[in-house]
Parts: C-alpha cells; sequence; structure tokens
C-alpha cells in the first residue's frame, strides 16, 4: 500500500473513531440528563425537593417540625433575647483589644502589589492610589483608645478607608469581579460601635461592632455618652419584620430600616422609637 493512501486509511479511521466517541457521549450525556430529571420529578413528588412556589414561606411551619420543644416557654425566649441583647451591646461594654483590632486591618494594607487585586476601573491598583490609602489610615497615631457610638444611618463597613472597590480577580467563578473585597459587612442603624481609630483626613472611622470590624463613613455615626447609652439599651425594643419602612422623627424623615433593625421605643403603645 502506497504511503499516502495509508495516511488517508489512517485519517478515515479516526474521523469514524470520533464520531463514535461523540455518539457515546451524546447518548450518555441525554441518558445522565434523563436520568437526573427522573430523579428530581421522583424526589419532587415526594416532597423532598421543592422550590419557592411550593415551600411554605412562613418559618412557623419549619419551626413546628423542630424536636426542641418549639414554640419556647416564655422563660425560654426572656433567656435568648437577653443573651442576644449582651451581645449586641458588647462593644459599649467589653474591653476592645484596640492594638489587636488595628494591626488586623493594618495587615491588610499591607499586602504586596501581587495581592492588592483590581480596581473600579478593571485596572491592578496603582501603587500611587494605594500608598494614598495607606497613608491616610493614619495607623502610626493611633491612641489605643476606644469611645462608643452608634450608627445613625444603614452603613457599609470596610476592610479599608475607601469607597473604591477591591477585586481580587476578574475572570473565573468564585471570588471576584463584580464582588468587592473591601466590603465587609453592613450594618442596620442604631447598631452600637466602638470607635478605635480615625483616618488621617476624618472621613473615616476604625469601628468595632458585635458582629465585624472595619471602616464606617463618619458621617454614619454619632459618639454616645454614658447617658445616652444606658437609656438607649434600656429599652423595651422594637424590631422590623419588613424592609425599607420610614422613619419618621418630630414631622421629618429620618431614613429608612429593614428586617433585622432592633430600635428601642418610647411609651406603652410602642410607635415611637427614641
Amino acid at each position: 500500500m502506497k504511503p499516502q493512501c495509508i495516511r488517508s486509511y489512517l485519517c478515515q479511521l479516526c474521523l469514524i473513531m470520533i464520531a463514535l466517541m461523540l455518539c457515546a457521549c451524546s447518548h450518555g450525556g441525554a441518558k445522565s440528563i434523563s436520568k437526573a430529571a427522573a430523579e428530581w420529578t421522583a424526589q419532587n413528588a415526594a416532597g423532598t425537593v421543592q422550590d419557592t412556589i411550593t415551600i411554605p414561606q412562613h418559618l412557623g411551619y419549619f419551626a413546628s417540625m423542630l424536636k426542641t420543644g418549639l414554640p419556647q416557654s416564655e422563660e425560654q425566649s426572656h433567656s435568648n433575647a437577653e443573651r442576644f441583647l449582651q451581645r449586641i451591646f458588647s462593644p459599649w461594654h467589653d474591653a476592645i483589644p484596640v492594638k489587636h483590632v488595628c494591626e488586623q486591618m493594618r495587615k491588610i494594607l499591607s499586602w504586596s502589589p501581587k495581592y492588592r487585586g483590581f480596581a473600579e476601573n478593571l485596572n491592578v491598583w496603582s501603587e500611587s492610589d494605594w500608598m494614598e490609602m495607606v497613608l491616610n489610615a493614619n495607623f502610626d497615631s493611633a491612641e489605643g483608645k476606644c469611645r462608643p457610638a452608634i450608627t445613625v444611618h444603614d452603613a457599609d463597613l470596610r476592610l479599608a478607608p475607601t469607597m473604591r472597590p477591591r477585586f481580587a480577580r476578574l475572570e473565573g467563578a468564585g471570588q471576584g469581579y463584580p464582588f468587592d473585597d473591601f466590603q465587609q459587612t453592613s450594618l442596620h442603624a442604631g447598631t452600637p460601635l466602638a470607635i478605635v481609630h480615625e483616618s488621617k483626613d476624618g472621613a473615616w472611622l476604625l469601628a468595632v461592632s458585635a458582629l465585624a470590624s472595619g471602616w464606617i463613613k463618619a458621617e454614619h455615626i454619632a459618639f454616645a455618652d454614658a447617658n445616652f447609652c444606658l437609656r438607649w439599651e434600656h429599652g423595651p425594643f422594637l424590631t422590623f419584620m419588613q424592609d425599607d419602612i420610614s422613619l419618621i422623627a418630630q414631622g421629618s424623615y429620618w431614613g429608612k430600616v429593614s428586617i433585622g433593625a432592633i430600635l428601642p421605643v418610647q411609651g406603652t403603645d410602642r410607635k415611637s422609637v427614641v
């Protein structure tokens, strides 16, 4: 057999093998998908897999299935509420490790250029912009003191004194664009804080909450004295079961609160927020 014929034969053989493999994958994939769909349908019919259309959206439905004796007794409810409030107000009472908090935040801003990620322009954080942020953090002047404060609006808690984002990477699944790694969490209005440091320009404060620590905009907090703290944490408290509830103070709009916010109320009707 001539060399060119052998090459032609081998090419045809390879094409046939590839076609057979693709067919096998196609049938196998179809079978796998069909099997998964059948299993899902069976599970759904049995009630083990449901979606938001058929799953009851009232938590009481699931609470009734628990084996912890719910609903709780009044004594248990009061005990849990007390523990929760102690946790919320802990920044006003606990000894805050100020130096440790500052050191942890300093480490974040000490990242080498390799780990600084990308800014909002999707370019690598520039050395000048990063160092400007480091200088503004002003950790060398930290005094090691803390002051009680409270959020007056819903507020972002950041890992750096800036609203500019940091993206770990621009492509690929998981952590990365468009998720801002500088965003530590958000805090409801009325959240007790301990302020442990201030940025050089005064625009940012390093805060400790019961939830997390981070930088918060100065205009989003108010410092609190002992009398205010005592009055605020005395209660009774009001929590919210809907998002975007407007609060009106002396006829003027004060702000919005959402599910999870806890504010003290005055009066027996519990309609007036302190």
